[in-house]
């Protein structure tokens, strides 16, 4: 049986897709703790972490009902509906059940405070990665964060999980300068793989395990520039068995191999003149001005992924299966350059097509699949095999296997 993508998450009752929007909502609870949520699927529940159906935003604490509410994305209109009329929710004071949401406005339920924004990435902040708090962000105030389970302290940064001690971990620092301190023993706290027995300083795109829970450092950026259409080719890279890898206990090996796995990416990336736009949690994401570079990047990728395998392969450690789809077109970017390693926002139908059409590399039963915007640039430079029509968003698309030229 084919396994998923593992960007594409399973919400309350069926798949929904990834959308890209500038929105997140804050949330603010009972206790004034801050989390930000980034709304990146068209219908995302808000409720408890007892749900069993994982929602997608979590309302910490006995004040939220399991199934609370929705929000419902349409051509960037957010609509907010409430489910649990025992928790009423409010606007401006007055009750709601179903209602536009607009940046700037709150709704209150449940004891909880919701603010819709545009996202403005100025601020330090942790990003999870694993189930409950996957896509979840915690901004990181200036002085000192208090990170542990509820029960001992009063946490800034609240993981209820039972592998997470009430007095895990503090991180204290301003801008994009913070220091972990490690209070809890050395085998349940690492970065990047590797076990902090006291402190370390955090750099930018660490992985930090607590426990089994799995958060990156993303320091504080300046505002985007001006967002721009380029035409430009989106390289996007999937590593299949992410879920698989991360419940399998082995959480430490896990994050370090992962950890190598990035940072062999932007080295590569780099070389071939490419921006490292963004990571996905389990996908990379970059951006390239010739086409030829990105076959090239893809080639190169799988030829050090290989070589990284077999060594975890006689350590005796599980291997990272990957994806890679890419594709050419109208790219609209956060950035005036593509070059160098620097912040990036790729957005718009043409910048997901690189993700969908990674999908199909399982069905395909490939590494690679190219578009064929792509396949015309690079037909007299590599060597390209069809592999039919895919549907993607807004119809239907020939993908190629790409290889390198005899």
């Amino acid at each position: 049986m084919e396994e998923e993508s593992t960007l594409k998450l399973e919400t309350s009752a069926s798949k929904v897709p990834w959308i890209e929007t500038d929105l997140e909502v804050l949330v603010i609870d009972p206790l004034g703790r801050e989390s930000i949520w980034p709304i990146t699927r068209a219908s995302m529940q808000i409720g408890s972490a007892a749900n069993p159906r994982p929602n997608d935003i979590i309302l910490d604490g006995p004040a939220a009902a399991d199934r609370q509410a929705v929000l419902q994305v349409r051509n960037q209109n957010v609509m907010f509906l409430n489910f649990d009329q025992s928790n009423p929710a409010k606007k401006g004071g007055r009750g709601i059940t179903y209602c536009e949401f607009l940046p700037g406005e709150e709704i209150q339920v449940g004891g909880y405070r919701l603010k819709l924004q545009k996202h403005v990435p100025s601020a330090a902040s942790l990003v999870g990665y694993s189930h409950p708090y996957r896509g979840r962000r915690w901004l990181l105030r200036s002085g000192v964060n208090m990170v542990g389970r509820p029960g001992k302290r009063d946490n800034q940064i609240v993981l209820e999980e039972r592998t997470v001690s009430r007095t895990h971990a503090t991180l204290t620092g301003e801008g994009d300068h913070y220091l972990l301190h490690n209070e809890t023993d050395p085998s349940a706290t690492f970065i990047n793989g590797h076990p902090v027995k006291t402190d370390a300083e955090l750099k930018d795109g660490d992985l930090i395990q607590l426990g089994a829970q799995i958060l990156r450092f993303c320091p504080g950026k300046k505002p985007a520039q001006g967002m721009e259409t380029r035409y430009c080719t989106v390289l996007f890279a999937d590593i299949w068995n992410y879920d698989k890898l991360t419940e399998s206990g082995a959480m430490d090996q896990f994050v370090r191999q992962a950890a190598d796995f990035y940072e062999m990416v932007a080295r590569v990336v780099e070389e071939h003149d490419g921006v490292l736009a963004t990571y996905l949690g389990d996908a990379v994401v970059a951006l390239f001005e010739k086409e030829t570079s990105a076959a090239d990047t893809a080639l190169e990728l799988f030829v050090h992924l290989d070589q990284m395998n077999k060594l975890w392969e006689d350590a005796a450690l599980p291997s990272l299966q990957v994806g890679i789809g890419v594709h050419t077109g109208d790219i609209v970017v956060g950035d005036l350059s593509l070059r160098g390693r620097s912040e990036f926002a790729a957005v718009g139908e043409q910048a997901n097509l690189a993700a969908e059409i990674e999908g199909y590399t399982r069905q395909k039963r490939v590494r690679i699949l190219i578009s064929e915007t792509t396949a015309r640039a690079v037909e007299s430079t590599h060597s390209l095999k069809s592999r039919g029509t895919v549907a993607l968003e807004g119809g239907r698309l020939e993908v190629f296997e790409l290889g390198a030229k005899p």
